[in-house]
């Protein structure tokens, strides 16, 4: 008789590896939603009633995913129905959220869009989205903000920053290179330093004003210094328009 054939260590632990496990579970099912949240009729067809719009939670961003188990769907559903469960319920479920592609041209409409109108003075030039983005689907608008625009004449290159948002979120963000183009008039400020302006102060519906004196370029909406004539108090105010601004702070 031969002795048993030894098998390295090597050979032992490779077979093992690749050899199926008994009762090896299955892959969860996946499912695909389209919205911000997940409901019950995602995870099981044969629902009815409010036991099929039963909210499980949020759903996961773009190109993410979300393991959803039968003990968490049970933990919902006993919050709302006291007893029983929800038929043919899963083990688990993977959740992802339905996708597409959001092309170069869809992209650049979507800031031509949301950058009209410029302020006078301001034209785009262009629009460089880098790529197609993946985006949720069922995104409902848009909106679309860039940096502040220079004192300064000429081309301009930033970025346009596009929110998509659906059910009063945002569900994407996209950052989208354009050129613009600034003319002298638009590059010019509002308020010149030593420019004469008003500050005031608001108490409810009571306005009191004080002369004042820019102590920096500015433009609307800017915070800048400014100094009271009265006091020679420097203190700093938002700009309502190229003679008014509004005190910050406490008097």
């Amino acid at each position: 008789m031969h002795p048993p054939l030894a098998l390295p260590c090597a050979a032992v632990a490779l077979a093992l590896a690749v050899a199926p496990s008994a009762g090896a579970a299955d892959p969860p099912p996946e499912i695909e939603v389209e919205g911000t949240r997940i409901a019950l009729s995602d995870v099981v067809t044969d629902g009815s009633g409010g036991a099929a719009t039963l909210d499980l939670g949020v759903a996961p961003a773009a190109g993410g995913a979300r393991l959803l188990t039968r003990a968490e769907v049970l933990e919902a559903w006993r919050q709302e129905h006291g007893t029983g469960e929800p038929p043919k319920l899963p083990a688990s479920v993977r959740v992802t959220r339905k996708t597409k592609r959001l092309g170069v041209e869809e992209q650049r409409r979507i800031v031509e869009r949301g950058l009209a109108p410029l302020p006078p003075g301001v034209r785009l030039d262009s629009v460089k989205p880098h790529a197609r983005a993946l985006v949720p689907t069922g995104w409902q608008r848009s909106s679309v903000t860039i940096g502040r625009l220079p004192q300064q004449a000429g081309t301009f290159r930033t970025t346009a920053r596009v929110e998509l948002w659906q059910d009063g979120q945002i569900v994407s963000r996209l950052a989208v290179p354009v050129e613009l183009e600034v003319s002298e008039e638009a590059a010019r400020p509002d308020i010149a330093r030593g420019a004469s302006l008003t500050v005031v102060v608001r108490r409810g519906a009571v306005e009191i004003g004080a002369a004042a004196v820019a102590g920096t370029d500015g433009r609307v909406g800017d915070v800048v210094q400014v100094t009271l004539r009265a006091t020679n108090r420097v203190v700093r105010a938002t700009l309502l328009s190229s003679d008014r601004a509004l005190l910050e702070g406490r008097p």
